[in-house]
């Protein structure tokens, strides 16, 4: 079991340290003005909040259930394509309105005096649209890369040696290898 928790682990870290990555450039180019200082704080940010994400959130069981009542083939494309979707549409919207509030909180707080603030709808609006987009893309990209990646760190080969290792640590002892236990 610690074997399946580390490789959890892993590609939460993983793929939290990519999106963050690329949301906080998106978000700082999309602004008009890229400032070095903003990407750091945003990608700090955004990285804290999907690490939240990952650790409250059990995303495989999520994704399994779902793909097993749309009767999907498991690791099929279209299950792929639906996996991307759902962690797309639970991380990115978190992520996203946490760095476009704190970036219009910055904006206004530097708005010299008689000028117009930003509109923040327009701007949640905007960033939402792109980065669901961008969000599921590297999603879609990188999520497989991660998990063989946390596979490789892990000691595991692929797939079906980490299920034959769960499925003999859930057996109990002394019983044979044909044995399920109760």
């Amino acid at each position: 079991m610690d074997k399946k928790k580390g490789i959890i682990r892993d590609v939460n870290l993983f793929m939290g340290l990519i999106l963050s990555l690329f949301l906080s450039l998106t978000g700082n180019l999309m602004s008009g003005h890229f400032e070095f200082v903003h990407l750091i704080i945003s990608f700090v940010g955004s990285f804290l909040i999907s690490m939240i994400i990952g650790i409250t959130v059990p995303m495989k069981p999520l994704t399994d259930k779902v793909i097993e009542k749309c009767d999907m083939k498991p690791n099929s494309l279209t299950a792929h394509l639906l996996e991307s979707l759902i962690s797309d549409l639970i991380y990115t919207p978190v992520i996203t309105f946490a760095m476009v509030t704190m970036a219009y909180r910055f904006a206004i707080s530097n708005i010299p005096e008689g000028e117009t603030p930003p509109n923040y709808l327009m701007m949640l609006g905007s960033s939402m649209a792109v980065s669901l987009i961008v969000g599921y893309v590297l999603i879609f990209i990188f999520r497989p890369i991660c998990i063989k990646l946390a596979f490789r760190k892990n000691g595991i080969k692929n797939e079906k040696q980490l299920e034959e290792m769960m499925r003999k640590a859930n057996m109990p002892e002394g019983a044979n290898e044909g044995e399920r236990p109760e």
